[in-house]
């Protein structure tokens, strides 16, 4: 603070005290940028990293309203939002379908096509059902969860018989897929149905991405700011805002100020008129 203090006296003219420093956002007629505000005994001064200098007289204010306010930023990812972009865009698509295809055949063996597609890569890619477990990998991992060798044997020969069962249904789905795609195909002509089945596919690959690799999002993280928003406003009409730190009194001192600035200006008439 010490910097920034030295930065603002620079500012002033000599002899001008400063009462008070802050930290705080300055909107006015530019875009808003952060800034340092001083406080004397006769005006409010705001310098930027920029050289942006802007003062205004305890004379020339007319108001000055304080607010608190809270503001929500959020950053990091979340496997839900891929979800969820996946999700809509596999509907987009299958809307897209259904509204460019004239046949009401279609609609239905396009979403069974997508449903056998996706049986047949979660068949194929799932690492919990198509993992097939041997003796020895059960052996080494879990030998303390079985009674014996026997136990192990037996769980080993009932592995080839879940494993044929996994291998008929990857058949069935993959024969589906291609019967159920290739009516679509048969009974449209336009381009454009085959063509929706794109955003279908691809939503779905962002699903399956996101169930794939959950542990390797972040998460989002919500957090809220709350700041005093001092709106000032001069006798030129101009308006400036400042975002302080919710603990600072700002609003307060300027009041003060420009109240005593204002009792002094009147005395210093009646003191000339008499």
């Amino acid at each position: 603070m010490s910097q920034t203090t030295d930065r603002l006296r620079d500012c002033l003219i000599a002899e001008e005290p400063l009462q008070g420093v802050y930290a705080a956002t300055l909107s006015d007629e530019s875009a808003p940028k952060e800034v340092s505000v001083g406080v004397t005994d006769r005006r409010l001064v705001c310098l930027a990293d920029d050289g942006t200098f802007l003062d205004v007289g305890y004379d020339a204010i007319c108001a000055i309203r304080s607010r608190p306010e809270s503001t929500f930023t959020y950053r990091g990812n979340d496997y839900r939002l891929v979800l969820g972009a996946g999700a809509g865009l596999s509907v987009l698509g299958f809307v897209a379908l259904a509204a460019f295809s004239s046949n009401p055949a279609v609609p239905v063996l396009a979403l069974t096509t997508v449903v056998a597609l996706v049986a047949t890569v979660l068949f194929r890619w799932n690492d919990q059902v198509a993992e097939l477990v041997t003796l020895e990998a059960l052996d080494e991992r879990t030998a303390t969860d079985f009674d014996g060798v026997a136990a192990l044997r037996r769980v080993e020969r009932a592995l080839p018989a879940g494993a044929d069962g996994r291998r008929v249904l990857l058949s069935v789905s993959a024969f589906l897929t291609v019967v159920c795609f290739a009516g679509t195909v048969a009974l449209t002509a336009n381009p454009l149905v085959l063509l929706s089945f794109l955003p279908m596919l691809a939503g779905i690959g962002l699903v399956e991405y996101a169930r794939r690799h959950v542990d390797e999002f972040d998460g989002i993280e919500i957090r809220r700011e709350r700041a005093r928003n001092v709106r000032i406003s001069t006798a030129d009409g101009r308006t400036v805002s400042l975002a302080v730190d919710p603990s600072a009194e700002i609003d307060r001192e300027l009041g003060r100020l420009t109240a005593v600035t204002a009792r002094d200006d009147a005395v210093s008439t009646i003191s000339s008129r008499a």
